[in-house]
């Protein structure tokens, strides 16, 4: 009886220690709007998208709209291979070509999803990855300045950021989307 009540304790400890997803992904939310509600810039280290909040006065989570898991793919688009492929690279074909090869050797079977003048995605065929939209209302100011107040869903998946210029990168959630309402 004794053992068993110590592997339930032990159980229960290691649970309590645990953050699971969707409290990583509010996390990298909220750190993200507390940045731009203090004025750092890099509050730019959670985006994945353009969509960004000009101020932040006030939020206040409302709840998780949705929970989905998604196929974990690389994506190289062509603005991407302007931004950081052609000094390596002089043509898209050649960028696309050689990240093929390279994932297909970290990953062995790939498949491609798609293939064309504007974008490559590939898949492992077997990793997926948890993608949250978390609602908000959200106290903002627009370009111009002034305040409004709207729910924002905000589209979070996985990802990496860099806390600091110097720290390593670490496991975090980055914004994808930002939905006003």
């Amino acid at each position: 009886m004794k053992k068993i009540l110590l592997f339930i304790l032990i159980v229960f400890i290691a649970g309590c220690g645990e953050i699971d997803n969707e409290d990583l992904a509010k996390e990298a939310a909220e750190n993200y709007m507390e940045m731009v509600k203090k004025g750092e810039e890099r509050s730019q280290i959670y985006l994945l998208t353009s969509d960004n909040f000009h101020d932040v006065f006030s939020y206040e989570y409302i709840d998780t709209l949705n929970e989905k898991s998604e196929k974990d793919t690389l994506s190289l688009s062509y603005s991407m291979y302007e931004n950081v492929g052609q000094e390596k690279f002089s043509t898209y074909e050649e960028f696309k070509n050689y990240n093929k090869s390279d994932y297909q050797k970290e990953h062995g079977n790939i498949e491609i999803l798609e293939d064309n003048e504007k974008n490559l995605e590939l898949w492992d065929g077997k990793t997926y990855k948890d993608v949250y939209t978390l609602l908000y209302n959200v106290e903002i100011a627009n370009e111009e300045g002034q305040k409004s107040y709207k729910k924002a869903e905000i589209t979070l998946e996985p990802g990496f950021i860099k806390p600091e210029e110097d720290d390593e990168e670490k496991d975090s959630y980055m914004i994808s989307n930002i939905f006003l309402r």
